[in-house]
């Protein structure tokens, strides 16, 4: 239903843009099960080109077995996509088995991805010798994709998210109204704000929008609160 939500507001912008050039307006058809059918990405590509079903992946690539996920020494689960020549050649030496990438089973990516089982079962056995704050500064160093496995904790207590923007304090009228939530992923420069504040409480900008907005006077305000047509707070 969230992705859903997104390709949704990508549908009513198109239309925008379009009424823009046209005057005319449109119908936007989103189905929950159309948007999972085009997240399958490649995994339909490979169906439709092969014929084979794509089984279970969890954390690893199905096509590219240097995009996995292993376990270093510490028990902290390492995400790496070291699927280049020089990313493999660097993560194998620095793991101790420095004759993978020259291995005939594992030099190309074709035999690679022809002998990932074999592939895959030594490199965990290689990450079991290193720490993972050791994997991981190795491999940011020689410019591979890696990252750890967060917990919800941990993610939210990164650096980054809180650089981003992507954790925000909400504080109300009263020390009551208070509350930790996530930022909008979407950045504008121009336009963007700057300032959140608490979610305002049922009907507490009810007379402002019915006068500010609609122009409605305050008799015909009176009679929607009184006849509790509208909420106002109280």
């Amino acid at each position: 239903d969230v992705c859903a939500g997104m390709y949704c507001v990508i549908g009513v912008l198109a239309a925008l843009a379009r009424r823009d050039k046209t005057g005319e307006g449109d119908y936007i058809d989103v189905a929950m099960l159309d948007v999972q059918i085009a997240f399958l990405c490649y995994q339909a590509a490979a169906y439709f080109h092969t014929g084979k079903t794509p089984g279970r992946q969890g954390r690893e690539h199905d096509m590219i077995p240097l995009i996995n996920c292993f376990e270093a020494k510490d028990g902290v689960e390492v995400v790496i996509a070291a699927n280049s020549a020089t990313g493999f050649k660097a993560l194998a030496g620095f793991l101790g088995v420095p004759e993978l990438p020259e291995d005939p089973r594992y030099k190309e990516p074709r035999e690679r991805l022809k002998n990932k089982d074999s592939l895959v079962a030594t490199m965990r056995e290689a990450f079991k010798t290193k720490d993972s704050a050791d994997i991981v500064a190795f491999l940011r160093a020689e410019g591979v994709p890696v990252g750890v496995v967060n917990t919800v904790d941990k993610a939210l207590d990164m650096a980054q998210v809180k650089h981003r923007g992507m954790i925000l304090d909400l504080h109300g009228a009263s020390e009551e109204e208070r509350a930790r939530v996530v930022g909008d992923p979407i950045k504008v420069r121009k336009s963007g704000r700057t300032q959140h504040s608490y979610a305002p409480r049922l009907g507490a900008d009810s007379r402002r929008i019915l006068s500010d907005i609609l122009g409605y006077d305050e008799t015909k305000i009176a009679a929607l609160i009184d006849t509790n047509v509208v909420q106002e707070k109280a």
